[in-house]
């Protein structure tokens, strides 16, 4: 290496995943002479049109061939414009999400960055990035394979059975076999991306490059190694199909399964990349975007690999309601004080929480609008449904196995038969909101001044208190009188008249109350507090419970 150093002025390229030289294949230059110099003609500029912080077009697992060493190694390939990026990858360590705690996405102030952890039995993850949205897309991920690992726990074979050792080594590890047995099948659960990771030591965030595997999630140090220039009328891709390429997996690189034996070459005549893909289907796709990017086109009509489940295509395909809707927004009461001292449980609580909410709404026909850390905006057709969905949300939440420490905390103590866990305040509104698709993911949105009047509403009560305006309740008396409804399904009761921001005039506010549910309160069974209401607001004097503490001040 050092006499490598001294003729060509480089140090030898060895890649950080086997650092070793006498694993490579010898140099492709042969250097003769100590005194020979090695030089290459200056590169010619190419616009390479790129932007800062711009989303990949394309990103996977290729393999790539080196200049100098004749060596297959994998590479995470990244296609942003007409550019294509490669990293090398070091294994750092991976989890297994058997039995693991996911928790819920914050924001951390300081840091500037959104965050939740991932706590296994034997490791915690503190995972970040700045975008939300993709952040939650990979906790919805963990969160389901952690429910499916629980499910798979249940319905296991017990251990003294003789099937968990058919067809393998008694001395064989359950990680093992389970590892070897899916090798050449397609992966039950697969995401792959870049996160922020932060050092157990220093408490800083690290970039590391993420893959879940099914229920193994790995992560890797990563080095920006090069970019391939596609320029249009001089760069070229070619493939062929031939014999596999790695003959073993390297540590940590358990997911890439068939060896990389699609193989295909992109670059230009002075300079030709030796690529693989894992699948037909990835070199297919990787060719047809490559191809996009050297013609200059938006690639709105290349190949792309689309992982849709059917519960996904389900959800994507449901239709909204429109017109005059029942609008409903929850919220978890105390949930800032549930995190801060009882933070490994609320990450459990959360998961329960979200699975009976998201789960009851498909027998009700909610629609989901949008969620944020544990509220939920959810929109129904009818009345009925808004009601059935938040009545029997309560009653599962009450019903629901909370994890034992939670349940000694005031704001989710266990007082049977009315109180268990954490506590979720229900506002229901009824009136035509405006509403538009979203062209990124064409789901419904739902805007204007009966959606800010039904969030406000909602945020005026109390954890287990369900509320509602007169608009409601002059529909369920409706339904009532057109038998729809039992008329002892459900009691009203009038709260008074309650000002709110950005409402000129007081709305009558009623609390609902179902009948196994009667009993709750807080003040005294069946009785909650005074709303939660700015007095400060300029109608707020007219309204039905006005402090009188502060109608003396006024006087005075």
């Amino acid at each position: 290496a050092k006499k490598y150093k001294e003729i060509t002025g480089s140090s030898l390229p060895i890649d950080p995943v086997s650092g070793d030289l006498k694993e490579h294949q010898t140099l492709k230059k042969d250097v003769n002479s100590r005194n020979s110099s090695v030089t290459s003609p200056p590169p010619r500029k190419v616009e390479i049109k790129r932007s800062r912080g711009k989303q990949p077009k394309l990103e996977g697992w290729l393999t790539k061939c080196g200049y100098h060493i004749n060596k297959y190694l994998p590479r995470y390939f990244q296609l942003v414009d007409n550019v294509l990026l490669y990293h090398s990858a070091r294994f750092k360590g991976s989890v297994r999400l058997e039995k693991s705690i996911i928790g819920t996405v914050n924001r951390d102030e300081k840091d500037g960055i959104y965050k939740f952890q991932c706590q296994t039995p034997g490791k915690s993850l503190t995972l970040g990035a700045h975008d939300k949205e993709r952040l939650q897309v990979w906790v919805k991920k963990l969160q389901e394979v952690v429910l499916e690992q629980k499910a798979r726990s249940v319905n296991a074979t017990p251990k003294h059975s003789r099937m968990w050792t058919m067809g393998a080594a008694a001395t064989s590890s359950d990680h093992s076999i389970r590892r070897n047995s899916n090798h050449d099948e397609p992966p039950r659960h697969f995401q792959q991306g870049f996160l922020l990771k932060e050092e157990p030591r220093t408490k800083n965030m690290r970039r590391r490059l993420f893959v879940l595997f099914n229920d193994t999630l790995s992560y890797f140090e990563t080095e920006l190694k090069g970019n391939i220039p596609l320029v249009n009328q001089e760069s070229t891709v070619t493939a062929t199909v031939e014999s596999p390429s790695l003959p073993s997996t390297p540590t940590g690189f358990d997911f890439l399964r068939t060896g990389f034996k699609y193989r295909f070459t992109v670059g230009k005549a002075d300079r030709l990349y030796k690529l693989a893909a894992d699948t037909d289907k990835e070199l297919r796709s990787w060719i047809s975007h490559i191809e996009t990017a050297m013609s200059g086109r938006d690639g709105s009509d290349s190949v792309t690999l689309p992982v849709l489940t059917d519960d996904l295509k389900e959800y994507m395909a449901q239709e909204a309601p429109t017109g005059d809707v029942a609008l409903v927004f929850t919220d978890v009461q105390s949930s800032t004080k549930l995190w801060e001292n009882r933070k490994m449980e609320m990450a459990e609580a959360i998961t329960i929480h979200d699975g009976i909410l998201r789960g009851l709404l498909k027998r009700h026909r909610g629609y989901e609008v949008r969620t944020e850390g544990d509220a939920f905006f959810v929109v129904f057709g009818n009345i009925i449904d808004a009601f059935n969905w938040c009545f029997e949300s309560q009653l599962q939440l009450l019903a629901a196995e909370w994890p034992e420490n939670l349940l000694t905390y005031p704001a989710a103590k266990a007082e049977p038969p009315y109180w268990a866990g954490v506590r979720v305040r229900m506002g229901v509104h009824l009136g035509r909101a405006q509403c538009r698709k979203n062209p990124i993911h064409l789901r419904m949105e739902y805007f204007g001044p009966v959606v800010n009047e039904a969030d406000r509403i909602a945020d005026s009560g109390h954890g287990g208190q369900v509320i509602c305006t007169k608009a409601v309740v002059d529909e369920l008396e409706k339904a009532q009188r057109e038998g729809k409804i039992e008329s002892s399904l459900l009691k009203t009761d009038w709260l008074g008249k309650y000002p709110y921001q950005g409402v000129k005039e007081l709305m009558d506010i009623y609390q609902i109350i179902h009948p196994r549910l009667e009993g709750r309160g807080v003040v005294e069974p069946g009785r909650f507090p005074e709303l939660r209401i700015d007095w400060t607001l300029p109608n707020a004097k007219d309204a039905t419970h006005y402090p009188r503490k502060l109608q003396q001040e006024k006087k005075s």
